[in-house]
């Protein structure tokens, strides 16, 4: 690597930390693969935490070339921001951008950006990246019941787990909780994972076998969250940035997110660089009990995290 081309990476790192002073903005750094786990060479790797809550990923990469960065270019970027299991990539040029390689940057919801030493940007101060926030909502179900369904009964009745018997709704509990650990992962797929725990009760031999349980599904939100990248011009020589990140907060004691969110479909999910935010269902103990003990309604909302 030549010196100017640190030079321009180290500019870049240290605009990034300016722009972003609560997060882990990492130079040069070394990520695994997420397809074969082996470290690779990352320009810039930016790791924080919108709220203080959610987790984001981003992926920058630095072009100091003395031509514009091509559409070729930006294709071998989206191989790279795939491969590193990063939520936002951006894309700093030294030299701008070819016309095909911004359309694709914007199909792509890449970040393309120009950075310049005290002169100001021929790009708009402010870049929008869509925020997708996915919420697990569980139901009860049950099978083989016929008629009307009396919940405290079932929640009641005797059900196993791991050979060992126990009311109906600490078994149905227990059982969900082990799915946890599993779902993280599966959220990187395009298709959502649906939890579903369901136990057979205990019954005598002839009786009709009643499986009783919950599923989950997820809604989905959809907002924009707009990064102002600069104030006037990049100064390095003065050491001046300036900038500053914002997303809709969310409402975590309701069934709606509030402000700034709009309810949409999963297949509405776009592709390319996007930030996505999940709120799973954790502990449904307290619910099933209290459903166990007959309350006269029941809370449409579990604890979250």
């Amino acid at each position: 690597m030549s010196a100017e081309w640190k030079e321009f990476e180290l500019a870049v790192t240290e605009l990034c930390k300016a722009i972003a002073p609560d997060a882990k903005v990492t130079h040069d750094a070394m990520i695994p693969d997420i397809d074969t786990g082996s470290p690779r060479q990352r320009d810039v790797w930016i790791e924080t935490r919108i709220g203080g809550h959610f987790s984001v990923k981003i992926l920058v990469s630095c072009k100091n070339y003395t031509r514009k960065v091509n559409v070729q270019q930006v294709d071998a970027f989206i191989g790279e921001l795939a491969s590193s299991g990063a939520n936002v990539g951006v894309i700093y040029s030294a030299s701008g951008f070819t016309k095909d390689a911004l359309a694709k940057t914007k199909r792509r919801g890449i970040s393309a950006c120009i950075l310049l030493a005290n002169q100001p940007p021929p790009v708009p101060n402010v870049i929008t990246v869509e925020v997708y926030f996915l919420d697990e909502r569980i139901h009860l179900v049950a099978q083989g019941v016929t008629g009307p369904v009396n919940w405290p009964d079932l929640l009641n009745a005797d059900g196993e787990i791991d050979g060992k018997t126990m009311p109906a709704h600490q078994a149905i509990a227990t059982l969900f909780s082990r799915d946890s650990p599993a779902l993280w992962p599966a959220l990187s797929g395009k298709v959502m994972p649906v939890r579903l725990s369901l136990i057979t009760l205990q019954a005598a031999a002839s009786a009709e076998a009643i499986s009783v349980g919950v599923e989950s599904q997820w809604v989905v939100y959809r907002a924009r969250a707009e990064a102002w990248l600069v104030n006037g011009s990049y100064n390095f020589t003065g050491g001046d940035f300036k900038g500053s990140f914002s997303t809709p907060s969310i409402d975590t004691w309701s069934s709606d997110p509030g402000p700034g969110w709009e309810p949409i479909g999963a297949d509405e999910i776009g592709g390319g660089s996007a930030i996505k935010l999940y709120r799973a269902v954790r502990d449904i103990a307290p619910l099933l009990a209290a459903m166990a003990s007959g309350a006269p309604s029941v809370p449409d909302r579990t604890p979250m995290a």
